[in-house]
């Protein structure tokens, strides 16, 4: 999880504040049922987030897929990390 957690914290030390408010902007990111091969967790279970629940879903954004489960934090959580990571590529 800290893996996860520190691609984030760099993707932001690489883009402005420009780049990423307009990443935040779109609204392209969906969601659908996780695929089989994501680990069981939540994304957002980290030192900053606790999270427990097992993931049922994944952010989709070209190849990104960022697994989460249903709660509406951890949906934004995951489709924040979904563009940043697509951006990134």
């Amino acid at each position: 999880m800290r893996h996860g957690l520190h691609l984030l914290t760099s993707l932001r030390a690489t883009t402005t504040h420009h780049q990423r408010r307009n990443i935040m902007a779109t609204n392209d990111v969906t969601f659908r049922p996780k695929s089989s091969w994501q680990k069981p967790d939540c994304i957002n279970n980290s030192a900053e987030h606790q999270c427990h629940n097992e993931s049922t879903l994944e952010a989709v954004l070209g190849n990104s897929l960022v697994r989460c489960c249903d709660d509406e934090v951890c949906k934004a959580r995951a489709a924040e990390i979904a563009r940043l990571t697509e951006t990134a590529v």
